[in-house]
């Protein structure tokens, strides 16, 4: 009876999980009330397994304070009755905290921790997942071929595993690489066909941010319309999920295309919005390039106020 009670709180936890995931709906609160529940009747399982679906909501919610908090109390549950899957789950879970908020060295140390314990469960999803996490550091520190191999190992495994949304994320980070290096062809390419898989499995995070990817491409050709279609729609979707960095990074270039176009006021309007989202989460490059956006517009209003001021003079002598 025990041991059906705890696959209950598992299914439903895994559940809770995926419904904020693809909608954003649903309580943390209701996660801390159903771990608060399952300590008072003695049940580690059941708490162990709430505490994690609650550390992924935090996490998702760019909480990470919280998101760390929760994950090692579910860590601790999960040794204490043996289990290695969840354990193995939280570790990862650690370094995609510590990856956000680009502790790179802890990042790789928590992924290389977690990697021998699914390997030993036969885990090839998790294993998959870790291989793809030190991807994703690789490709933070500029090591493009270290990610670009990385990724095309997890690629397989996620697809052996039948994992839609593991193979979306490579193809996303096959699509990044391809970013990096101008080859905007492959990019779009990769990210149509990530977005795609995205869709299929109602992944609203990864949709967001596939489509603000094409965005940036189309920005990239200066196709300024089809650029701020893209934000405008990716937008919406990382507010859905909190997600407080993409958000960001869409008013941000919102500002950007304002900018291009000398539209000043749309410009300023949209820095300003995004720079305390940076700041919330501690995001430096972020922070700086709204820094630099307003900076460019106090240094164009002085030169386009001359020259409309020039060309009143020159129509105001033209009517004499």
């Amino acid at each position: 009876m025990r041991q059906e009670r705890y696959s209950a709180a598992l299914d439903a936890a895994e559940g809770f999980r995926h419904l904020f995931r693809s909608t954003g709906l649903g309580s943390e609160r209701s996660l801390r009330i159903a771990a608060e529940a399952c300590r008072t009747a003695n049940d580690t399982r059941g708490a162990a397994c709430w505490c994690f679906a609650l550390a992924v909501v935090e996490f998702a919610r760019s909480r990470h304070d919280l998101a760390r908090a929760a994950y090692e109390q579910a860590l601790s549950l999960y040794r204490q009755v043996g289990d290695m899957r969840g354990e193995a789950n939280c570790i990862l879970g650690l370094g995609d905290i510590a990856s956000g908020c680009s502790r790179h060295d802890a990042a790789r140390a928590e992924y290389e921790a977690a990697l021998p314990l699914y390997r030993q469960l036969g885990d090839v999803g998790g294993e998959a997942n870790c291989i793809r996490s030190l991807g994703d550091i690789a490709l933070e520190r500029s090591q493009q071929a270290t990610a670009r191999a990385a990724y095309e190992q997890a690629l397989p495994l996620f697809r052996q595993a039948g994992d839609l949304l593991g193979e979306a994320n490579c193809i996303q980070g096959l699509g990044d690489i391809a970013m990096l290096r101008l080859e905007n062809a492959a990019a779009h390419a990769a990210y149509e066909q990530g977005l795609g898989l995205f869709r299929q499995v109602g992944d609203a995070l990864g949709e967001a941010n596939c489509v603000r990817s094409l965005g940036d491409i189309a920005l990239r050709r200066s196709d300024h319309d089809a650029a701020r279609a893209a934000y405008e729609y990716a937008l919406p979707l990382y507010r859905q999920v909190g997600d407080v960095l993409g958000e960001a990074n869409c008013v941000r270039s919102l500002g950007d295309i304002a900018l291009e176009r000398s539209d000043h006021d749309a410009a300023r309007a949209a820095y300003e919005e995004a720079l305390p989202l940076y700041r919330r989460i501690n995001n430096a490059l972020g922070e700086a390039n709204c820094i630099q956006g307003l900076s460019e517009i106090a240094l164009r209003r002085p030169r386009q106020d001359a020259a409309r001021g020039a060309a009143a003079a020159r129509r105001g002598l033209r009517s004499i």
